[in-house]
């Protein structure tokens, strides 16, 4: 028996296994909850993934992100801020060019 003050693990039985599939196109797969989706019509059905190609999976452990949000974040600012400088620069550009067609204007 599990529970919060303590583990009995004699007695042990199997409920059941934890199933591994794959899908032909598994960005189409459809949401039903906060972490659980279902096949559809685009995503194709569930194939079980071989045996040799199947992730590992380890009890007790929890997978941590592939990203560095304070890496993210630092080059998102940088991009930011790269946008920022490319619009003022048509900014300028198109006051220059304003001014430059009312001079002709006024010339011509």
């Amino acid at each position: 028996m599990v529970s919060i003050t303590s583990n009995n693990w004699e007695d042990q039985v199997q409920l059941d296994t934890l199933k591994l599939v794959e899908f032909e196109l598994d960005r189409y797969l459809e949401k039903q909850g906060s972490s659980l989706y279902r096949e559809s019509d685009t995503s194709g059905p569930a194939r079980i993934i071989e045996q040799g190609k199947r992730p590992k999976v380890v009890q007790g452990f929890v997978e941590a992100a592939n990203v560095d949000p304070v890496a993210e974040m630092v080059q998102m600012i940088e991009v930011n801020r790269s946008y920022e400088a490319n619009q003022k620069i048509i900014q300028v550009e198109e006051a220059a060019l304003g001014t430059l067609i009312n001079q002709v204007m006024k010339f011509g």
